[in-house]
């Protein structure tokens, strides 16, 4: 199975059944054909845009979902790789791929597209409509 890297904006943009991502959080949570790479960092910004959205409660059940998922691969990040010079915090995404070694991180964020321009880089950006063709092959 290959892993990934989801970034925040494709999280929450999975989570609501009523969203045309859902497909998403589904596949995450049910079907089980990927892994997605996280980082302590990565968790705690998912945890702080979610509860933005969602009530207290909620954020706890997906937090909990999320953290228990036997495709969910916890990276213990050892350098930093100050890549995307645009948004620094971005950075978080990138050091977990690369520790991960994911071979995309899935986002709809203009910042980590520098990725795709980089010919000797091993990591690509997905957005989300390729992350789909991607998965349906």
């Amino acid at each position: 199975m290959q892993r990934f890297v989801l970034d925040t904006n494709v999280l929450i943009a999975s989570i609501s059944n009523r969203s045309p991502h859902h497909w998403i959080w589904q596949s995450l949570t049910q079907k089980k054909d990927f892994y997605i790479c996280v980082t302590t960092e990565i968790l705690e910004e998912y945890e702080e845009v979610l509860q933005r959205f969602y009530a207290p409660d909620t954020v706890t059940n997906i937090m909990e979902t999320l953290e228990n998922l036997p495709n969910i691969v916890y990276i213990t990040r050892f350098y930093r790789w100050y890549f995307i010079v645009a948004d620094p915090d971005d950075d978080k995404f990138v050091d977990c791929a690369i520790a991960g070694q994911a071979k995309y991180i899935v986002s709809e964020d203009n910042h980590l597209q520098i990725l795709n321009r980089e010919p000797l880089f091993f990591l690509k950006t997905l957005k989300i409509q390729d992350f789909k063709a991607l998965m349906d092959k």
